[in-house]
């Protein structure tokens, strides 16, 4: 195998970070199947074939209509043992497919029968076993806030990310996800504030959508507004997506400048039409202007949801630099520059 041309098991061999996966979104289709029929759920589905047809992400579907496919799969994650199976299935898949660190998200409050502080706690030991059988891999978990759900129930994920971090669950993190349309930064400032003393790490999903205001629900929504209302309002260190401000020079200056990481995952992306096509996305570019700002790499590819996007942290790393006509050394220089852009320093 000649290493220095540009082919998936190349940028597999490649050590990396995957900082931007869902952990719902990461179910084997399988281990779906499997649960499904043991709890009685979903008891539509046959086949994984039945099960990727209806639920996996597809082109031209808008960003609520992919959020619905999640509902399937957290119908079978009501319960400690399956949501710890998910949570090690999906970092040994990580782990195959080259990654090193991982900051796996997920929502505490989406696992109704688990109190939230048991649904950590599983996570948590998840981790602690990947971090036992592949010993190459430093993992994480980063907690998610759901916009969809309303500032109380986020009120309640900060209070349990304070009352837990910084204990053994591996916490980096708490995520502000969801339908951003609808529930825009300035909702959630309150909760922001008392994160951000603790040194827990603060990101935001924002800007995950078209240059130019929309109509949305009767309202014209500016997203480019929402990733400096992201960085200036809460106080985030990480932005995930942020496409809308890629014909806009002057936020990708303000938001490099300021040291602000940009986690992106193009499948995903296309198929909430936040972007054309892998030639559409501009993280190749992000990831060249962020240079001009700062000497440490600011922008990472990833996956989103493994299984509902049908790819890998590779696979997207591999086919971002086929769009863009990268060679080997570039993509190469792209991957590795992710293990520079989570909330922990990797450590060889």
């Amino acid at each position: 195998m000649d290493e220095s041309k540009l082919t998936l098991e190349n940028i597999i061999a490649v050590p990396k970070a995957a900082l931007h996966t869902h952990l719902d979104g990461a179910i084997r289709s399988e281990t779906l199947l499997e649960l499904s029929r043991e709890q009685g759920k979903n008891q539509e589905y046959q086949t994984t074939e039945d099960i990727i047809s209806d639920i996996c992400f597809q082109e031209n579907w808008s960003l609520p209509r992919c959020l619905s496919s999640f509902a399937k799969i957290l119908s079978v994650l009501q319960d400690g043992n399956s949501l710890e199976r998910v949570t090690y299935e999906h970092l040994e898949d990580l782990y195959k497919d080259g990654v090193v660190y991982a900051e796996v998200r997920f929502g505490p409050f989406l696992h109704g029968q688990l109190r939230p502080e048991e649904a950590v706690e599983r996570v948590g030991e998840a981790i602690k076993r990947a971090r036992t059988d592949f010993p190459k891999l430093q993992a994480w978990q980063k907690l998610s806030i759901l916009r969809n759900n309303g500032v109380k129930e986020a009120e309640e994920v900060a209070k349990l990310a304070l009352a837990m971090f910084g204990k053994s669950h591996n916490i980096v993190a708490v995520d502000l996800a969801g339908n951003e349309f609808s529930h825009p930064p300035e909702l959630f400032v309150k909760v922001y504030k008392k994160l951000r003393d603790s040194g827990i790490g603060l990101e935001a999903h924002a800007g995950e959508g078209p240059t130019l205001p929309v109509l949305y629900e009767n309202k014209l929504v500016d997203v480019k507004k929402h990733i400096l209302d992201s960085i200036n309002l809460l106080g985030v260190s990480t932005l995930g997506h942020a496409y809308a401000m890629r014909n806009n020079p002057k936020i990708q200056e303000y938001v490099f400048s300021k040291g602000v990481k940009v986690i992106g995952c193009p499948t995903s992306s296309i198929h909430t039409k936040s972007i054309d096509s892998m030639k559409d996305s501009p993280l190749v570019d992000f990831f060249n202007t962020a240079k001009k700002y700062s000497s440490k790499p600011l922008v990472a590819v990833d996956a989103d949801n493994y299984f509902l996007s049908r790819t890998t942290t590779s696979t997207e790393i591999f086919k971002l630099a086929v769009a863009h006509n990268l060679n080997f050394e570039q993509a190469k220089e792209l991957a590795l520059g992710s293990l520079q852009c989570g909330f922990r320093e990797y450590l060889i």
